[in-house]
């Protein structure tokens, strides 16, 4: 994957084009002066150990700035709303954007289309995951992973996972939306939803790609529109 330092000033979104961000929020310095909201800094205080707080709150710093930069506002003013199963959005602007995290790494996608929703997992050789397929999966995935030789199919495993969490958050459903009601399909060259509460008509107007941000990590963007083209851009603490 070849991720590009962002120009000075950013290309303008365009329909069906997803700018993704990624950064490793282990490598920025807090700042002394926060650009986050009351209730952002109250959310970092919960977390029981510094370094969760400083993730937690470099990402949420870095959102500001990336969107900040479309809107040409300071990172400050955005004001987020949130829906009734949290998530955040910008009730005064055109763009759309999501974040997940994992580890030190951040990734976000920015567009035009409302429902997009990106996940970001790290590879790991765990046990738990036939246990986490068969509760959460739908039959379909299951039958399908049972298919896949046994080598494929902890990437395998993570391509459906990644998919059907970047799924649930672009539809802002959280998990009230249960993960056994979608169908994804993989293969070597795509990801695909099939089928949402067995309409598979309604399936074919999502787009999902599921790609390596970085070794050992994978991620799935998930979009009800097509894709015609993305952009990668890498954020680094500024020198």
């Amino acid at each position: 994957m070849l991720w590009q330092t962002p120009p000075s000033t950013l290309p303008p979104l365009k329909p069906s084009t997803i700018h993704l961000w990624l950064a490793n929020l282990d490598t920025f310095i807090c700042p002394t002066i926060s650009v986050l909201s009351p209730d952002e800094t109250s959310r970092a205080q919960r977390f029981k150990f510094t370094l969760h707080q400083n993730r937690f709150t470099t990402a949420r710093t870095l959102l500001r700035h990336i969107l900040a930069q479309y809107l040409q506002q300071t990172p400050q003013s955005l004001q987020f709303a949130y829906t009734n199963h949290g998530k955040p959005y910008l009730p005064h602007a055109s763009i759309y954007f999501n974040l997940s995290h994992t580890n030190q790494w951040a990734l976000y996608a920015v567009g035009l289309e409302e429902k997009l929703g990106v996940d970001i997992e790290h590879i790991t050789a765990d046990r738990a995951h036939q246990d986490i397929a068969t509760r959460f999966f739908s039959d379909y995935e299951n039958q399908l992973l049972k298919k896949i030789p046994a080598p494929e199919r902890q990437a395998a495993f993570f391509k459906i996972w990644t998919c059907k969490e970047a799924f649930i958050k672009a539809i802002g459903e959280g998990l009230s939306f249960p993960l056994k009601n979608f169908d994804i399909s993989i293969n070597k060259d795509a990801t695909q939803l099939i089928s949402i509460n067995q309409d598979e008509k309604e399936a074919k107007k999502w787009s999902c790609i599921t790609f390596t941000p970085i070794t050992e990590y994978i991620a799935t963007l998930t979009v009800q529109a097509p894709i015609k083209k993305l952009k990668f851009w890498s954020m680094e603490e500024d020198k």
